[in-house]
């Protein structure tokens, strides 16, 4: 996936709040991806989020880990309501 966002950085991620019902929601954000090279936010990351860490490095491939915000985009929450009808849907800029 690192390849994929260094030669096209245009992204789209998708967090889903309540799957397991009929009425779930999504919060969609798209824009550019920026890749962090930051030590403090790694360091802070690790801290905060230590099972996701271990999960990675008892994982069995590739175990490196890129840390990268979206940014020069904009949000939404998309939901049955919105279904076809995406590009109406009120956003909020990042």
């Amino acid at each position: 996936m690192y390849g994929q966002i260094k030669s096209n950085p245009k992204i789209e991620a998708a967090f889903i709040r309540n799957a397991e019902k009929p009425e779930f929601e999504m919060l969609r954000v798209t824009g550019m991806a920026e890749i962090l090279e930051d030590k403090e936010v790694e360091k802070r990351l690790k801290q905060k989020r230590a099972w996701l860490w271990n999960n990675v490095q008892q994982s069995k491939v590739n175990t490196d880990v890129v840390i990268f915000r979206i940014v020069n985009g904009s949000a939404y929450i998309w939901n049955m309501m919105w279904n076809v009808k995406e590009k109406e849907a009120p956003r909020v800029q990042l």
